[in-house]
């Protein structure tokens, strides 16, 4: 082990420590036994004289000198390594720069640091200019435009082995400018009055192992490719349980499981009878459906009436009554009859019963749409409602309404389907979405897998 020597007078230089300047912890130094001159962590004889708080863990880098691979179609040679040390820390904080080198004498650079690896080339500028304000704020204008965040710091060294393409030495000091421009890293070396431009991007450690083939880490590799090809094929699988669960969701919300044999018997009541006096004239309709089964109780259903190809001189609203009707009630109240007559007849004073015949009512407007010049119009809407059905069983659908215009009955249909699983649907999605994210954030943590991650 050799002495160091102290520049100012040659004296033999010691480890020591004192009180840093923010007077909350004690920092080393190297001091001179003769001079009593002081060096710290910003001085070269520091780095040194502590050389081996740097690098005693050099050995576990996933790279060694002589390692020859290829990365995206480019062979490649390992010839040499730096590593430096942030002189701003009070701790240990090293990153390592390998060197490349390619068959045609080219250089390019790998920077290890902790978990992330970037591959860099050289980048030659059409301009910068690097300059600091009166506040000593830097400034950078990196080809024509100026660059808005720039991490300057400076690395000591405290490797230096191999071919490298300058000469360096263990504490020497290099001042780095990290800035990023289009989505590209690029970093700025400044040495010795020279400056070197390196432009790059982060690689996976998947990709450094399969181009190098590094042995020692294939095996892990292997692994963590297995768990995310696994995680890629569960994720698919959820991706298809997420959008069948909405596909079923949006049909059962427009859509829904219909309700069989709703218009399969029609019995005309009443048609277009003109009723009221002089202005007030209008025309009612009465229509009875069924009967029909209801397939399931406690079910949410949806009601639609639609009245499609009446040209209407006017837009004035239809007015309409649909009731849904349990077949044992209808037929307690007709006290067994079923011709038209007496149809009509219960019908025409439903509202005077007492005990309510109808299980529901739904009533409202459908009105006409402009789409002429000459404002005539055509009912093409439809009117929609949503109830829950108590019972299942036989039902009619009992509608009457009233116009300004006459109706044609063939034009008027009512159907019903069943949309109770909309919300179940749309449950089942979210959750299929969940399960969906986590897996694929998993696979891109098994394929992004670090070196710590394999200890």
């Amino acid at each position: 082990m050799r002495t160091l020597i102290c520049h100012n007078c040659g004296g033999e230089l010691v480890r020591g420590s004192r009180i840093s300047n923010n007077q909350d912890k004690t920092e080393y130094v190297v001091r001179c036994l003769q001079c009593n001159l002081e060096f710290d962590r910003y001085s070269g004889e520091y780095y040194k004289e502590f050389i081996d708080s740097f690098i005693f863990d050099k050995d576990t880098s996933v790279f060694e000198v002589g390692l020859k691979g290829s990365l995206y179609k480019i062979e490649y040679k390992i010839v040499g390594r730096i590593r430096y040390q942030d002189e701003s820390s009070y701790e240990k904080s090293t990153w390592d720069e390998w060197i490349l080198k390619t068959s045609t004498g080219k250089f390019s650079y790998i920077v290890e640091e902790n978990d992330r690896i970037y591959l860099y080339q050289e980048h030659k500028p059409e301009s910068i200019n690097i300059s600091e304000t009166e506040l000593k704020e830097l400034s950078i204008e990196f080809e024509g435009e100026a660059v808005k965040k720039v991490l300057s710091y400076t690395g000591r060294v405290v490797i230096a082995e191999g071919e490298i393409p300058l000469i360096i030495e263990t504490g020497d000091g290099v001042q780095f400018y990290d800035f990023k421009r289009y989505g590209e890293d690029y970093t700025l070396k400044r040495f010795d009055g020279t400056d070197r431009i390196l432009r790059g991007k982060k690689v996976d450690l998947r990709e450094v192992v399969e181009g190098f083939n590094i042995k020692k880490l294939q095996d892990s590799c292997n692994r963590m490719e297995k768990k995310r090809r696994s995680f890629i094929y569960e994720s698919r699988i959820y991706a298809l349980g997420m959008i069948l669960s909405l596909i079923l969701s949006v049909y059962n919300c427009f859509g829904g499981i219909p309700v069989k044999d709703v218009m399969n018997s029609k019995r005309v009541l009443s048609e277009n009878i003109l009723i009221g006096e002089d202005d007030d004239q209008v025309y009612e309709s009465q229509i009875l459906y069924g009967s029909f089964d209801v397939p399931e109780k406690n079910k949410l259903y949806n009601v639609t009436i639609r009245i499609g190809n009446n040209k209407l001189l006017e837009a004035e609203p239809l007015t309409f009554r649909l009731m849904l009707i349990g077949e044992n009630r209808l037929t307690e109240t007709l006290s067994g009859k079923s011709d038209i007559a007496s149809l009509k007849e219960t019908f025409d004073r439903i509202d005077a019963f007492m005990n309510p015949v109808e299980s529901y009512m739904i009533s409202g407007y459908i009105y006409g749409d402009y789409n002429n010049a000459d404002y005539k119009s055509v009912y093409k809407l439809s009117r929609e409602s949503n109830f829950v059905v108590d019972e299942s069983g036989k039902y009619y659908f009992y509608l009457e309404f009233f116009s300004n215009s006459i109706i044609d009955m063939d034009s008027i249909s009512v159907s019903m389907s069943m949309i109770d699983g909309n919300r179940f649907y749309l449950i089942i999605s979210f959750i299929f979405f969940i399960l969906w994210g986590v897996c694929n954030k998993c696979s891109r943590y098994y394929k992004e897998f670090t070196k710590s991650m394999l200890k």
